[in-house]
């Protein structure tokens, strides 16, 4: 996660062409709605999604843009989804696929 108010990368990247992170991302944003985009915040009770912040606010610029708070997980991008990304932690397949699912089973 990039630390704006420090200017500092988090040791954690995501690597952005893997299509088991960002294919199961984009089927969660879909079953969001057939019409959302991650240019708009959705939340729920396990997760939230925010549009990357253009402004100079301090308690926004270092919000996550995607979280789950009982994980203690989340993910800061630049612009859109997974461009210059940094997670709170080391992800494998594994731990990103049951978060993904945690998401999912959320929405039903």
């Amino acid at each position: 996660m990039y630390d704006k108010k420090n200017n500092k990368m988090k040791p954690f990247p995501i690597p952005r062409d893997e299509t088991w992170i960002s294919g199961t991302f984009h089927l969660l944003l879909k079953l969001i709605g057939e019409n959302y985009s991650t240019d708009h915040e959705f939340s729920n009770d396990v997760f939230t999604i925010r549009p990357y912040y253009w402004g100079d606010e301090e308690d926004e610029i270092n919000r996550a843009n995607f979280e789950i708070p009982s994980e203690n997980f989340n993910i800061s991008w630049y612009k859109y989804p997974f461009r210059n990304s940094y997670s709170s932690e080391l992800i494998t397949p594994e731990r990103w696929y049951h978060l993904i699912q945690k998401c999912i089973e959320s929405l039903k």
